[in-house]
Formats: C-alpha cells, structure tokens, sequence
C-alpha cells in the first residue's frame, strides 16, 4: 500500500452466484480514470482465501445460526460450482430449526482497505473501484442479503457504514444506505450536477429527503441512516434479478471530498445510479 507515488488507480474484483454479505453516490470532481490496476482478485476458488467465516449471534437480533467455513462447506451452504462460481445461502431444507435458528452465511473481507493509502495518480487523487458480478441473489420471506463495508476499527458508527446492496423479504429494488456519527448531511451534495443524474430516490421523512446519516437524526427512525431506493422497476434485486441472469454493482470510492458512489448494471446491459 502507498501514500505517495503515481500509480494508477485500484481495482477490487469479486464474482459470485449468491450475494449473503456492505447505489451511488455524487461523481468525483476530477475526471475519473480510464484504467484501474487490479488490486485483489475474489473470483471463483481463490474467493474463500480473502473471507472469513462469521459465527457470532446475528448483532440485529435474528433467527439466524451463522455458520463456520467447515460446516457451510460440509452441508453445501457455500462453496463453488461446477461453473466456477462462488456460492453462498442459507438452509433451505430443515423445517422449523431450533436453537438459534436456520444455517446461513455471513463472511467478512479479510483485506483492511484505507483511503488514504490509495496509490495517487498524477493528479494526487486516489481511486478504489470495487466491483461484484452476482448471477443470484436470495429473496423470499426471512431473506436479508446484503453487501457493505464498515470500519475494521472504532465503535459502530464512528467511521461510518456504507451499504451498497441491502434489501428484505421479496424486495425488487436494492436500497443504497450511509450510517454515520453526527455531522454527515449528504444535503449539499445534491447541489452538484451528477447528482441530477441518479436514478434512486431518498427516504422520505416527513415529506422531506433523509439526507442526514447520522444514526439518531430521525426521531422513532434510529441507524436508519441515509438510504437511497432504486427504482422500483430496475430490478436491482430479487426475483426480476435473478430472471435476468443477474448483474454488476461497482462501487467508486475517491480520496477527494465529493462522497464515493455505486452504480447497479443487469445482466442485459442496463445501468442505473443513485446519488448520495
């Protein structure tokens, strides 16, 4: 990792068949970069090597037993295909489980990415592009999957929680979320031009956009954050997902003072942007 020095900018490289993880957020203010320098590669076999397994309670009070690599492995709750993909879901055989409740998948980055130890382009701006290749994602009843980054470090929220995909039960439509301390309105990035571009939509709190990310900014609302809905009918999760072979989510993160953003692609070629 560097500090200093002109290297082109990084590329983070995921690929999978089911999603069981941390959409976009307002352009950079420089030109983006025409080529990235891949940085770390999870695709097919070698995905296990950078993930570790969570096996503690489910923090927000699910019934959910998280597994570790052994068992998901050993009851074909992850692992890779025949194809190559990567795989990962929950029990979907046992009827009524006891204990804490049906098996499933819950893995976390091994690599601690920083910001400020992006390698710089002429510039002196540093870019992090992380891209997920899903062709399924679950959905139905009792189904949470997710793709997020948090800090490696601090107190839950201190340094903040970007969500990429989020989604519940039968969702049709990702949901883009900062979770943050206090002092993060995303308000005045709206001002900026890119922003007019984005697809999604904000949460609405009294008729107004949730624009602060602050965790207990909204009173009967608390962590939940900033979100930024996609359109309903962009099927950027769930079963109209799957029906069309899945997609790409990138996410863009940049050194400078603009906020980072995500972009959700279907397999069919069409993109979409929500901005923060």
């Amino acid at each position: 990792m560097h500090s200093a020095g002109l290297r082109r900018p990084c590329l983070l490289l995921l690929s999978g068949g089911v999603a069981g993880l941390c959409s976009s957020f307002v352009a950079a203010q420089q030109p983006l970069p025409s080529t990235f320098e891949l940085m770390h590669d999870f695709t097919g076999a070698r995905f296990f090597e950078g993930f570790e397994f969570f096996t503690d309670g489910d923090p927000t009070g699910g019934t959910v037993d998280f597994v570790d690599e052994k068992t998901a492995m050993a009851e074909r709750l992850a692992g890779v295909n025949a194809a190559g993909q990567v795989f990962m879901r929950a029990d979907n055989v046992t009827t009524n489980p006891s204990g804490r409740g049906r098996k499933s998948v819950r893995v976390t980055s091994t690599a601690r990415l920083d910001p400020k130890d992006l390698p710089l382009e002429a510039n002196g701006t540093g870019h992090l592009l992380i891209v997920l290749n899903l062709s399924h994602m679950p959905t139905g009843c009792a189904t949470w999957p997710a793709f997020w980054m948090n800090a490696a470090v601090g107190a839950w929220p201190t340094y903040g929680e970007i969500d990429i995909i989020e989604g519940v039960h039968n969702s049709n439509a990702t949901t883009t979320t900062l979770h943050t301390n206090l002092g993060c309105d995303q308000g005045a990035p709206l001002a900026h031009p890119p922003a007019q571009s984005m697809t999604g939509a904000w949460q609405q709190v009294d008729g107004q956009n949730a624009t602060d990310c602050y965790i207990h900014a909204y009173e009967g609302e608390d962590n939940m954050g900033c979100p930024i809905h996609s359109p309903p009918s962009s099927g950027s999760m769930g079963a109209p997902f799957n029906a069309n072979g899945g997609g790409v989510y990138a996410f863009l993160w940049t050194d400078e003072a603009a906020p980072p953003r995500a972009y959700a692609c279907a397999a069919n070629g069409q993109c979409g942007v929500a901005a923060v």
